[in-house]
């Protein structure tokens, strides 16, 4: 009876044991996506391009939303240009490729930066808050298709700030008087007819 005992307890020891080395070097393997890129995390909402299609917006960093400005943003990159890394310094953007270093535009600083396809041509443009200016400062949104090298800008100085948000999953143009904290207007961010817009 002894003897069946023991051999019970050995194969239950042997079903116990194989249950923790029974998985393959595959399912332990860290996932190499798992970088600060625009397919990770930040992948999580949606909005309209100029065709009307839904859109992936994919956030790089926003003070705004987190409350604290970066003391150093971690640089960016994305599939959507897979030989370019994008870098700010707070205050300018910009893009690394082939060892040369471009700058694509400047603020006073950048409160935040979104990747959004805003044209329709399947590339997603990069899309700002921020605030410029010495003495008079504005604040406006400043949209960059870096395909074409083109900007964009919604703008009023002196009269209107413009701020960038994320509501509701949509990237969102909030309009103010010169100032003022007193929102006036709020709309989606959009390009109609080669101008930046909000509706």
């Amino acid at each position: 009876m002894k003897k069946y005992l023991i051999y019970a307890a050995v194969l239950a020891s042997l079903v116990l044991l194989s249950g923790c080395f029974g998985k393959t070097n595959e399912e332990y393997e860290p996932n190499v996506n798992d970088e600060y890129t625009a397919e990770t995390e930040n992948k999580d909402t949606e909005t309209e391009n100029a065709d009307g299609k839904n859109q992936d917006v994919i956030k790089w960093f926003d003070e705004y939303a987190d409350k604290n400005y970066p003391d150093n943003i971690a640089d960016f990159s994305t599939e959507d240009y897979p030989d370019t890394v994008f870098k700010c310094d707070g205050n300018n953007v910009f893009a690394e490729k082939d060892g040369e270093t471009q700058l694509l535009y400047s603020g006073m600083p950048i409160w935040n930066v979104y990747f959004a396809d805003l044209t329709g041509d399947g590339k997603p443009e990069l899309c700002s808050g921020i605030s410029f200016g010495s003495g008079v400062i504005d604040e406006h949104i400043v949209v960059y298709d870096y395909v074409n090298r083109q900007t964009y800008q919604l703008t009023d100085r002196m009269n209107y700030d413009y701020t960038l948000e994320l509501q509701n999953g949509k990237l969102t143009a909030v309009k103010r008087k010169y100032l003022s904290d007193k929102t006036e207007e709020t709309g989606i961010l959009k390009i109609r007819n080669g101008e930046l817009t909000m509706e």
